[in-house]
């Protein structure tokens, strides 16, 4: 059901099984009472859409038999996250005493505001009053139960009876209103809520007293339902009502890519997620509160509350998907929005110590935080749950805790099989239930080709006397988390990786030393996207009893038979070359003695990548995911490294000299195809202006320059590089001038120039100038938004031309862009339309790109010539425009002009006014020309 423009919002969805021989259905418009010739006794097809849109609306409680909600889950760090109850269920009260009403629900304001945390404060008989079962819910639903005096009452702008079975009858009790304990229309003819259909006549409108309810919950609801021209219509004889006027929207993608994505254990800002939110009285009343990650509580914020201009700066060291939920709020009316949510893509950010492996930290050894008392799998670097009701353990000697500790711990004592490693992971296991554990590989596995799979198993003393035939499962999607850890039967495709051990993991076929290593040799099918690796007991488990072990650990545990426990360690795929390998690296000697490195600060050299050749020919950034590199000993600088772009970090207090390192890079998963070279690295103590080094910085002007609100740098111009690295005109730098490698972006009109820059507040990249099909996207003529990876965000202005000049005319350029307070864009140029509609020289456009049509410049339309060259706009919001400015008629342009913000020239102003054709000549608004940075 969609209620928002533009399209593509949904509350929820619903479905008709017209197949169900209970429902006699009316689906005759014109059928709605006896007059009309109803059926009787069928249900009403139209009374049922319009109820179960109420109910997809919020007109529904969350509340289960037990006083719970029937949304509660526990997240992958096993931490319990508060039930999730309706906005609806905050109105419910009770009867304390008979003239005593309480609320059903309560909350800790300090910890959950006004939108978390709540739980019930009814005593829960009061949900099914009489019951005698045991659980308490009703063996046959819909049973039409009343009793007046035990009813749970809704206390809102009205307060009306709720239908409180006897039995809790889920689906029914509490979410509609109950007709024999209001009023005098009788059972179920009344209320277009209630339980059920009288079968005597259609409700195809919400009675007075429902709306109330819809506007209690915090929508606007009108004075008058449907077409007066049909039954659906209904005067309510009372005016329109204003609902709460602050809402979230969702924050997750920007044209199909993360709109937060960082490495784990890196800060990322969390910039511009209140600016799609809705607020009436302005977006500088609006705030948010309670922001908190629900998958990693160890995740830390800068701020958990505050205003749009709040920098939030937010860090979690474990990947994966993340989901931060905040309360937008109006901080005049103190009136609260919806519980809205933001995806956050946390990236597997460790070490690959073998090029070959496409496992990272298969040995558990890397960890995320230092384990804490009670670790988890989540402690484990790159690791994380299959399911949400229960955890794989992380054992570490660094946790401090002797059970969680190498060898001896609380299931049993086990030596890493490794000398000197001291980390592995543990799974329950069990038939219904297993504590399975996921990754996602470094790079996807090729189409049919030979891997193997292998890793090291123990089944633990404590836990010795039911063993089980291990699984691994690699798919091209990251599946939910499931109850049990199980991988639905549904996913195990011909097209994916799904193995079984041969045998049972047990005493017998373990080594001496308690491990068992298992092996798994696969072919993979055409499908080029398996990357997501899961290992346990996955799907039909199979367990067998065996005899109980020996309990040697103090720490440990007793015996018990109800499961098994494994230690997990060594987790391996490579891949097994039986066919020629076509893809070669070739590293190429660098010498970096022109850019040296200040001995007291330290630095950071440019990539080692650029020069070298990747399948023959120069390498490209986008293939830096496909190779790994490492520095080769000796490495005669003390404590260098080289990232995975292939930067080479210099630690502060590097003596001058001039040094030689070597460097080896490895196309990831072939271990055959690397190659080695040499870099030369001047290390000194003279301090030199970085933007005057020969070679560094851009190669030639920088004409743009705009600031994004995480304070990076987007520059464009007439250069081909930036620190000897490829960028086409357009790039963007650190706060430290130094090439951020994450910014990619590809003009693809060679004619491409970019005339102006302007940053949204969610740092959108809005790029103006002359150029079609930037990049082969689809934002229209002369204008492009860039996401910040810098592709094309495919969402902006969809489907528009974007400018175009009259029929037989070729101007058609846009100058200059600025963005209004209230996001609205500007754009001038030299262009007569604007997806199709007349707009001379001038435009305001919404924040997604589409024309504003409020905006009508009708004055300048009829103008002679309107070329706009620059635009400021002012702190009281009238606009300023340069540029040449023709009245039909008149000689002499005009080249400075104001208009108000609906685009109505200002005539309070006094124009600029000059013979000459173009005001370039004269000092402009603004400048963007840089050289020499």
């Amino acid at each position: 059901m969609n209620t928002e423009s533009p399209s593509g919002i949904y509350h929820g969805y619903m479905a008709f099984n017209f197949n169900n021989p209970i429902f006699v259905w009316n689906y005759d418009y014109n059928k709605y009472n006896a007059a009309t010739l109803f059926p009787s006794g069928n249900t009403d097809f139209y009374t049922q859409a319009i109820h179960e849109i109420t109910h997809l609306l919020g007109v529904v409680s969350l509340q289960n038999e037990y006083g719970g909600s029937v949304i509660n889950f526990v997240p992958g760090n096993g931490s319990t996250i508060s039930p999730y109850f309706s906005r609806f269920d905050k109105f419910l009260k009770y009867n304390l005493y008979s003239t005593i009403l309480s609320p059903v629900l309560k909350n800790n304001p300090t910890t959950g505001g006004q939108m978390y945390r709540y739980s019930t404060d009814a005593p829960i008989s009061k949900l099914f009053p009489g019951c005698p079962n045991f659980p308490p819910v009703a063996g046959s639903l819909n049973t039409d139960y009343s009793n007046c005096s035990t009813s749970i009452q809704y206390v809102g702008s009205p307060t009306l009876p709720l239908y409180t079975s006897k039995c809790f009858e889920k689906r029914y009790s509490l979410s509609h209103f109950e007709d024999s304990c209001f009023g005098s229309a009788g059972n179920d003819n009344y209320f277009l809520m209630t339980n059920k259909e009288n079968g005597v006549f259609a409700k195809r409108t919400l009675a007075s007293e429902e709306r109330l309810v819809l506007n209690d919950i915090g929508y606007s609801v009108k004075s008058t339902f449907g077409s007066s021209s049909n039954f659906t219509y209904k005067n309510y004889g009372t005016v329109g009502t204003t609902g709460i006027p602050v809402g979230g929207v969702n924050d997750a993608f920007t044209a199909g890519i993360y709109t937060y994505q960082v490495n784990s254990g890196t800060d990322i800002s969390l910039t511009g997620f209140l600016s799609n939110d809705y607020i009436v009285s302005g977006i500088s009343n609006l705030r948010f509160e309670f922001l908190e990650d629900l998958y990693d509580t160890n995740a830390t914020f800068s701020a958990t509350l505050g205003s749009s201009s709040t920098n939030v700066v937010y860090k979690s060291f474990v990947p994966g998907i993340h989901i931060l939920r905040y309360v937008p709020y109006d901080n005049i009316t103190g009136l609260r929005g919806n519980i809205t949510y933001i995806a956050v893509n946390v990236l597997n950010n460790c070490n690959l110590n073998n090029p070959c492996e496409l496992v990272r930290n298969g040995d558990f050894e890397q960890y995320n935080l230092t384990p804490n008392p009670t670790p988890t799998i989540m402690n484990s670097c790159g690791w994380q749950n299959a399911s949400f009701t229960s955890t794989a353990d992380y054992f570490n000697t660094a946790t401090g805790n002797p059970l969680f500790s190498v060898p001896c711990n609380m299931w049993g004592n086990q030596a890493d099989r490794i000398l000197g490693n001291h980390g592995y992971v543990g799974m329950l296991t069990h038939s219904s239930n297993c504590e399975n554990i996921k990754t996602q590989l470094n790079v996807a596995l090729l189409p049919n080709t030979q891997y193997q799979l292998k890793f090291d198993v123990s089944l633990a003393e404590s836990r010795s006397q039911k063993s089980m035939k291990f699984q691994a499962f690699i798919t091209d999607t990251e599946l939910p988390l499931t109850t049990n850890g199980f991988i639905p039967t549904t996913a195990l495709t011909a097209d994916k990786v799904f193995l079984t051990s041969t045998t049972f993991s047990n005493q017998s076929n373990a080594a001496s030393n308690g491990w068992q290593t298992i092996t798994f040799n696969f072919t993979t099918s055409s499908n080029p996207n398996l990357k997501y690796l899961y290992i346990g007991g996955l799907n039909n488990v199979q367990i067998q009893n065996e005899t109980a072990q020996s309990i040697v650990c103090p720490v440990s545990y007793g015996a018990y038979a109800g499961d098994g426990y494994y230690y997990l360690d060594n987790i391996s795929v490579i891949k097994t070359v039986t066919t020629p390998i076509t893809t070669t690296i070739d590293a190429i000697n660098d010498d970096f003695s022109t850019m040296p490195i200040n001995t007291t600060s330290g630095g950071i050299t440019v990539s080692v990548y650029t020069n070298d050749l990747y399948n023959g020919i120069p390498s490209i950034p986008s293939t830096l995911t496909n190779v790994t590199f490492e520095l080769v000993s000796p490495i005669s600088i003390s404590g260098a490294t080289i990232n995975n772009s292939g930067l080479i970090s210099i630690p502060a207090g590097t003596p001058s000299n001039t040094y030689n390192l070597t460097y080896k890079v490895t196309i990831v998963g072939n271990c055959s195809a690397s190659d080695t070279a040499t870099v030369t690295i001047v290390v000194n103590n003279i301090i030199m202006t970085p933007n005057l080094v020969s070679g560094i910085r851009a190669n030639n002007i920088v004409e743009l320059i705009a600031l994004q609100n995480s304070n990076k740098i987007i520059i464009s111009g007439q250069f081909s590089k930036y620190n000897n690295i490829s960028r086409n005109t357009i790039a963007r730098l650190k706060n430290d001038l130094t090439l951020d490698d994450t910014f990619l972006c590809s003009p693809n009109d060679i004619n491409f120039r970019a005339k102006d820059i302007a940053i949204q507040a969610n740092d959108g990249i809005i790029v103006v100038g002359t150029f079609s099909n930037y990049g082969g996207g689809s934002n229209g003529n002369n204008i492009v938004r860039l996401l910040n990876n810098g592709s094309v965000d495919t969402s902006f202005n969809a489907g528009g031309i974007g400018t175009t000049a009259l029929p037989t005319f070729t101007n058609n350029d846009v100058n200059t862009c600025a963005i209004q307070s209230n996001g609205m864009i500007l754009i001038g140029g030299d262009f007569n339309f604007y997806n199709g509609v007349h707009r001379r020289g001038i435009a305001r456009l919404l924040p997604n790109g589409n024309i504003d049509l409020t905006f009508t410049p009708t004055q300048l339309n009829n103008y002679n010539r309107c070329i706009v060259s620059n635009i400021l706009i002012q702190p009281d919001g009238y606009i300023l425009l340069e540029g040449i400015f023709n009245a039909t008629g008149l000689s002499q342009n005009t080249k400075l002009i104001r208009i108000d913000s609906l685009g109505n020239i200002d005539t309070n102003f006094t124009m600029g006014n000059d013979t000459s054709s173009f005001p370039l000549n004269s000092q402009p608004l603004k400048t963007h020309q840089y050289t020499d940075c």
